[in-house]
């Protein structure tokens, strides 16, 4: 209670330029912490899969030097008062010998994610077929601890997030630090329902979005995507687990 009342007095203290009606770019930087690589490639070693082991210890020498296909990876979230519509772009398409593999193992694809405060809409492409996946709203947890990021004083958040993969379960705990100077409830992906703008999440242990450029533009409305199946998260993971299972059929 005493984090909300906190955060609450921040807000109406706040004297700032975002009551004005403008959309917003927020810019984000992918922050890759090196994982060891020898249990992962010990259990492929066997493998007859050539072309993956060619990708595989391209990656590896990719990681482990910081090529500059880490350093280029940007997000874009574009905001205004009413929804937000963030974008992962296609990457790494120089990178002919590990960009592909690349961007599976850091988690990038190509996505579309619009929120607004009655929705999450996950547009993405799957099993040769277009869908709007409508996410469940996300609750948080806001902590008693700030710290300043850059410019900003943030609050710290965190979240409990169940994903499902080839039809299992596992639950990763996100952690958000946002700040109420900048006072709208968006972030990075669907990450979002915070009482201000998300300047640093972190996923997992290894991979983090952290803020490097915010700026205005002239005012347009942000709409929904219209286009693909309209399905909602638990009726995708159940195609995704019969996708799955029929692969080899």
């Amino acid at each position: 209670m005493k984090a909300y009342l906190q955060v609450f007095f921040f807000i109406i203290l706040i004297n700032n330029s975002f009551s004005q009606r403008n959309n917003f770019i927020a810019e984000y930087r992918l922050i890759y912490k090196p994982i060891k690589f020898d249990s992962i490639t010990k259990k492929k070693s066997n493998s007859e899969n050539i072309e993956f082991q060619k990708y595989f210890k391209s990656l590896i020498n990719n990681l482990k030097n910081g090529g500059n296909s880490l350093d280029n990876i940007r997000y874009k979230l574009e905001f205004n008062k009413e929804a937000s519509l963030f974008k992962i772009n296609p990457i790494l398409e120089s990178d002919i010998s590990s960009g592909k593999l690349l961007r599976s193992m850091l988690g990038i694809r190509d996505e579309t994610y619009f929120t607004n405060d009655d929705s999450i809409i996950n547009k993405k492409n799957s099993y040769g077929e277009n869908f709007l996946v409508d996410m469940p709203i996300l609750e948080w947890e806001i902590l008693n601890k700030r710290k300043k990021i850059g410019d900003y004083w943030c609050y710290k958040a965190t979240c409990i997030v169940v994903n499902e993969n080839k039809g299992k379960k596992n639950k990763r705990v996100i952690t958000a630090w946002f700040t109420t100077e900048i006072p709208y409830n968006f972030g990075p992906k669907y990450y979002s329902g915070l009482p201000g703008l998300i300047i640093l999440l972190k996923e997992n242990d290894n991979l983090s979005l952290q803020l490097i450029k915010l700026y205005k533009k002239k005012y347009k409305k942000i709409k929904i995507p219209t286009k693909g199946k309209k399905i909602t998260q638990k009726e995708f993971n159940i195609l995704a687990k019969k996708m799955y299972e029929n692969r080899g059929n």
